[in-house]
C-alpha cells in the first residue's frame, strides 16, 4: 500500500514496533519523538496520514492536532489520536477537536493495520479527485481563454458577455468531453427570459453575479440563456437555479407592475445522453407550470421522479 504515514510518539519502542508493523504494508514511515519536532518535519514535507500519541511532554497530541489543523497547509493532513488513557473524553475531545478517528493502546496489530490502511486509502482517493477536479480547471480555463482569441464575433451580446449560440454549444460539447475524461459531474441550465432589453439587462446582472470562473453563458436564442457549469451536481444547479428564480421574480417585478414568470430548465450529464434534448424537455415542464418554475431533467431510477420546485 503506498502512502507517507507519521509516527509521533516520545516512546523509542512504540515508534519502532509500530513503523515496523506498517512497513510490512508497504506504508512510507517518517518518526518523531515529539510534537514540535513533528510540526517541524511536516512543514519540511506534508505526509498522507498521522498517527499520534496524546500523551507527551512539552507537546502533548492535542497540542499538535490543534496547530496541524490551523495551518492552512497541514489542516487537510487526516489524523489518528492513539492514547493508552481509558477515557471517553479523551476520545470525544479528539474528534471533537478535528482527529479522523481514535486507536485505545495497547494496539491489537490486525485492526491498526485496518484502521491505518483505511485512512491512507481514504486520503489518496482524495488526492486523485483534487488532481482531477484541478485538471479539469485547468482545461476549461485553456478552452474559454482559445474561444476568447477566437475573436469577439463569437460574443451576440458583448455588453452582458454572453457567447452566441453557435460558440455556447461548442463549449458544451468540449466541456461534455472533458467531463467524461476526468469522471466529474457536468451540469447545464437553460433559462427563458423575457425580450424586453431592460428585463434581459436584469437578467443577465442576476447572472452572471452568480457565475464562477469556469462556468459558461450563451444566448441560445432570443429568448433563452444556456448556462454550462463544469464540476457542478444537479443538486447543486438545483440551488442556483432557485436562488436566480428569487432573486430574477423580484426585480423584474420592479420593471412592470405584472408579474414576472422565470422559468429555468436543468440536467446533467451522463454517458450517451442528448443534453440539449434534455434541456428543452425540462424547460418546456417549467413554462407548463402556473407561476416561475425550475424543472430537472436527469436519468433516474423509474420509481424515483426527478426533483421539480416551484415557489410558494
Amino acid at each position: 500500500m503506498a502512502g507517507k504515514l507519521l509516527i509521533v510518539d516520545d516512546s523509542n519502542l512504540n515508534r519502532h514496533l509500530v513503523a515496523t508493523l506498517m512497513r510490512t504494508m508497504g506504508v512510507e514511515v517518517r518518526d518523531a519523538a515529539s510534537g514540535s519536532a513533528a510540526l517541524a518535519k511536516l512543514r519540511e514535507e506534508p505526509v498522507d496520514l498521522i498517527l499520534t500519541d496524546i500523551q507527551m511532554p512539552e507537546m502533548d497530541g492535542f497540542a499538535l492536532l490543534a496547530a496541524v489543523k490551523a495551518d492552512p497547509a497541514l489542516a487537510h493532513i487526516p489524523v489518528i489520536m492513539v492514547s493508552s488513557l481509558d477515557d471517553r473524553g479523551a476520545e470525544a475531545r479528539s474528534l471533537e477537536a478535528g482527529a479522523q478517528d481514535y486507536i485505545h493502546k495497547p494496539y491489537e496489530p490486525n485492526l491498526l493495520k485496518i484502521r491505518v490502511g483505511a485512512w491512507l486509502a481514504r486520503k489518496g482517493q482524495s488526492d486523485e479527485q483534487s488532481q482531477r477536479i484541478a485538471a479539469l480547471e485547468k482545461h476549461n480555463a485553456e478552452l474559454l481563454t482559445t474561444l476568447k482569441k477566437q475573436g469577439n464575433n463569437l460574443l451576440m451580446d458583448p455588453a452582458n458577455g454572453w457567447l452566441s449560440r453557435r460558440a455556447g454549444l461548442t463549449a458544451m460539447q468540449k466541456l461534455t468531453a472533458a467531463a467524461e475524461r476526468f469522471h466529474q459531474p457536468f451540469a447545464c441550465l437553460l433559462v427563458q427570459l423575457d425580450q424586453e432589453p431592460a428585463a434581459i439587462q436584469v437578467a443577465a446582472d442576476v447572472i452572471n453575479s452568480s457565475l464562477r470562473a469556469s462556468d459558461w453563458a450563451s444566448r441560445y436564442d432570443a429568448q433563452q440563456v444556456l448556462i454550462c457549469c463544469p464540476n457542478t451536481a444537479i443538486d447543486q444547479a438545483l440551488n442556483l437555479a432557485r436562488r436566480w428564480i428569487g432573486l430574477l421574480e423580484g426585480r423584474l417585478q420592479n420593471l412592470s407592475p405584472q408579474a414576472q414568470k422565470v422559468s429555468i430548465g436543468l440536467s446533467q450529464w451522463s454517458a450517451g445522453c442528448d443534453l440539449m434534448n434534455d434541456l428543452d424537455r425540462a424547460l418546456r415542464e417549467a413554462l407548463a407550470q402556473p407561476g416561475s418554475s425550475c424543472q430537472v431533467s436527469r436519468p433516474a431510477d423509474p420509481a424515483t421522479p426527478p426533483p421539480r420546485w416551484s415557489p410558494g
